[in-house]
């Protein structure tokens, strides 16, 4: 009794021991590089880390399950859509799996048309850039200040629209959705810091909120 004791914990370490060697280890392709490419609306720069986009949102990817998914931080103050074009080998040199690109805003520093069309074009060449790389693209829509004619204002919607359909990608429309409450039609104070523009923490709580369910579609869709 004593032997066959013996006989079955040998089998099981035995066991165990191929199984770990049959195991496969967790290596740096099973990580899925979310790559977030944005401007100081995503940066937070005076918030404190735990209260930004990037890391909130690395947080609840990870609570939510998502835990191979590593946010890869190319957010800027000020970063224009034609920056990004220019410099598109060195995001793609990072083996990004999906980009989540949302910029546009700094691209249109007046009223002129021309602005417009340069921004179509720079985002389009994005896209299709890191599409020949097999890189998925989410696109995120800004909208103009209401300092702004509402003719411009409302091509510079549109054009993210366009852009999202010519290339069948995922679109969220507008980055500040639900920052600026309105009431009646009219916009109230919003969650935003002293400079009345970027997010302030509840701010970002709120696009993180918002935002969260086009993010997880986007993941979630066949590659």
């Amino acid at each position: 009794m004593h032997f066959s004791l013996c006989l079955r914990r040998f089998c099981y370490f035995v066991f165990i021991f191929f199984a770990l060697l049959c195991t496969p280890t967790f290596a740096q392709e099973d990580v899925f590089r979310l790559m977030l490419i944005g401007d100081d609306f995503l940066v937070g720069e005076t918030l404190p880390e735990q209260a930004t986009f990037v890391y909130s949102l690395q947080k609840k990817l990870y609570l939510d399950g998502y835990n191979n998914v590593l946010v890869l931080n190319e957010t800027k103050p000020k970063r224009t859509a034609e920056e990004v074009r220019q410099n598109i080998q060195s995001f793609i040199a990072q083996n990004p799996h999906a980009v989540i690109l949302a910029v546009g805003y700094y691209d249109i520093p007046g009223e002129d048309q021309k602005d417009l069309e340069d921004l179509t074009q720079d985002l389009e060449s994005i896209i299709t850039t890191f599409q020949k790389a097999q890189i998925p693209v989410m696109l995120v829509g800004m909208e103009l200040p209401e300092t702004k004619p509402i003719q411009y204002r409302q091509a510079f919607e549109r054009l993210y629209r366009y852009v999202a359909q010519e290339h069948d990608i995922i679109l969220y429309p507008f980055l500040m959705k639900g920052v600026f409450p309105t009431l009646f039609g009219i916009h109230l104070a919003g969650h935003v810091l002293s400079n009345s523009v970027n997010p302030d923490p509840k701010g970002i709580e709120i696009i993180l909120e918002k935002m969260y369910p086009t993010i997880i579609r986007f993941l979630q869709q066949p590659v």
